[in-house]
C-alpha cells in the first residue's frame, strides 16, 4: 500500500452538494444548491429523511420480527435511526484520519458525517412491508408470471426487486410526487450506494445475487450521479463511494446485534449463547468483569468496540477503498474475536428465520403481495393498452384501483405515461404500505 498516494482532489468531487433535477426538455441534470442557507447541504439531507412521511412508516415495517408484542423490539424506523448514530461515529473517526492524512480540509470533516447520518436515516425507506419476504414475494410474482408479462424491461425491475434500488428511486427521483423533495445531494446518494450494479445487467435466468443500486427506470440518474462523483472508471464500470463502506460498516453493526438483544428479550433465544457471542467482540481482558451484565450492557459494549474494529479496517484499507480496488466490505476484513463474533451471529440467524411467528407471517406476506399485484396488473394493462381512456370510461374495478393508490386527477395528468413509468407507479404504492396495511388490504379485498 502506498501510503504516499493523496486524495485531496478525489474528495472535492465526492462529496458534490449537486441534486438530480430535470431541464424543461425532461433531460437529466444535476444542480448545486439554489438558496442561501444556515445549514450545509448534507444536514439538508439528514432533515429532509427524518421529516418524511416515507421515514415514519418504517415504524410499522418489519426488521426481523413481524407484528412484535414487545413495544422495545425493533422495526426499521429505531434499526435506522441506530444505523444513522453508528455511522455518525464511524464517520468522525474516518474524517479525522482523511484530515491527518491532509487528504480533506479539517472545516469539512463534519459534512462526512452528515452525509453518513443521512444515509443511515434513508437506507432502508425503499424496503416493502415485511422486509427481505416482502423482496421475495415481488420477485416470485413476476418469475411466476414471466411468460405472461413479456419482455418490457420494466418485469425485469419486479423479478429482482431490490429494496436498495428502490431507496435510490425515491431518494433521487426529482419527479415522483409524494417523494420529489428528497433530491438527496450526490454525496449522500454515493453513500447509500452498496452494490453499483443495475437491473438491465441481470438476465431472466440470472441465479447470483439479485442486490443493485437502480432499476432500469433510474439508470440514466444514477449514471449522472456516478459520474458526477468521479466514480466511473475507464472501463464503464462502477466504483463504491468510500463513504458506503461507512454506512455498510454501521448497518451491519445494528442488525447483527440488536437482532440478537431482541431475541434474547423475546425469548427465542438464551441469554447464556448470545452474551457469549458478544463477549467476543470485547477485549479479552474485559471479558471476565463484563460476565454476568444485562443483556443491554453487553450490546452497547460489543456495539463500541465493532466500531472502533470497522473503523480500523477503513483506515487499512483506506488507499484501495480509494482506488477502487478493495475486494468484498469492511466486514470481510474483520480478523480476530470481532469477526468471529459476527460469524457467530451469521451462523444462527436460521434460528430467528424459522421462529414460528415469524414464518407464519411471511407466508401469508406471499399470498398478500400476489394477491394485490395480480388486481394492479389488470390496472396496468388497461392503462397501457388505451391510454386515451379518461377515467370515467375505465372498468369500475380499475377506477377503484386508481382511487386507492392515488386519484382521478393524478390519473388524468399522467395516463399517457409508459408501461415502465406506471409500473414503477405501482411498485411506490405497494413497496410504501406497512406490515399492518398491506395486511388489512388484502383481507378486505378477500385474500
Amino acid at each position: 500500500m502506498d501510503e504516499g498516494l493523496r486524495f485531496d482532489g478525489a474528495w472535492v468531487r465526492l462529496l458534490s452538494d449537486r441534486r438530480v433535477g430535470l431541464s424543461a426538455g425532461g433531460a437529466i441534470e444535476l444542480a448545486g444548491p439554489h438558496r442561501p442557507d444556515v445549514r450545509s447541504p448534507y444536514e439538508i439531507d439528514y432533515e429532509r429523511v427524518v421529516f418524511a412521511s416515507p421515514f415514519r412508516r418504517l415504524a410499522r415495517k418489519t426488521q426481523v420480527h413481524p407484528f412484535a408484542e414487545i413495544d422495545h423490539v425493533h422495526n426499521r424506523l429505531t434499526h435506522s435511526m441506530e444505523v444513522s448514530s453508528v455511522g455518525l461515529t464511524l464517520a468522525r473517526e474516518a474524517g479525522a484520519f482523511i484530515v491527518a492524512r491532509g487528504d480533506l480540509p479539517p472545516d469539512r470533516a463534519s459534512h462526512l458525517c452528515w452525509i453518513v447520518q443521512a444515509a443511515g436515516l434513508a437506507h432502508d425507506i425503499g424496503n416493502p412491508p415485511y422486509g427481505h419476504s416482502g423482496e421475495s414475494a415481488i420477485q416470485a410474482w413476476a418469475e411466476k408470471l414471466a411468460d405472461e408479462l413479456g419482455d418490457d424491461p420494466v418485469w425485469n425491475d419486479f423479478r429482482f426487486f431490490d429494496g436498495n434500488a428502490q431507496t435510490f428511486r425515491l431518494m433521487s427521483r426529482p419527479d415522483l410526487r409524494d417523494a420529489s423533495y428528497f433530491r438527496l445531494t450526490a454525496a449522500t446518494l454515493g453513500a447509500l450506494v452498496k452494490y453499483p450494479r443495475m437491473a438491465s445487467q441481470f438476465k431472466r435466468d440470472y441465479a447470483g445475487s439479485r442486490k443493485m443500486a437502480a432499476f432500469t427506470t433510474e439508470e440514466p440518474i444514477f449514471r449522472a450521479v456516478w459520474d458526477e462523483l468521479g466514480l466511473v472508471r475507464p472501463d464503464g464500470s462502477f466504483m463504491r463511494h468510500p463513504l458506503s463502506y461507512l454506512s455498510e460498516a454501521a448497518d451491519d453493526i445494528c442488525y447483527r446485534i440488536a437482532d440478537f438483544e431482541d431475541a434474547v428479550l423475546m425469548g427465542l433465544m438464551p441469554y447464556d449463547e448470545v452474551a457469549e457471542i458478544f463477549l467476543k467482540a470485547i477485549p479479552a481482558d474485559r471479558r471476565d468483569a463484563n460476565r454476568g451484565q444485562p443483556i443491554q450492557r453487553l450490546r452497547a459494549l460489543a456495539i463500541h468496540h465493532l466500531i472502533q474494529a470497522f473503523a480500523g479496517q477503513f483506515k487499512a484499507h483506506y488507499v484501495e477503498i480509494m482506488t477502487g480496488t478493495m475486494s468484498g466490505d469492511l466486514k470481510s476484513c474483520l480478523d480476530g474475536s470481532e469477526g468471529e463474533a459476527l460469524d457467530d451471529i451469521q451462523k444462527r440467524y436460521e434460528i430467528l428465520f424459522s421462529n414460528h411467528r415469524k414464518v407464519i407471517a411471511e407466508i401469508g406476506s406471499y399470498s398478500q403481495f400476489n394477491f394485490i399485484l395480480t388486481h394492479y396488473l389488470r390496472f396496468l394493462r388497461s392503462v397501457t393498452t388505451d391510454s386515451s381512456q379518461s377515467f370515467d370510461k375505465l372498468p369500475t374495478i380499475v377506477r377503484h384501483l386508481v382511487q386507492l393508490a392515488w386519484d382521478r386527477s393524478y390519473y388524468e395528468e399522467h395516463r399517457h405515461e409508459t408501461l415502465a413509468w406506471w409500473g414503477h407507479a405501482v411498485l411506490d404504492f405497494v413497496v410504501g404500505m406497512t406490515d399492518d396495511y398491506i395486511n388489512a388490504l388484502a383481507h378486505r379485498l378477500g385474500a
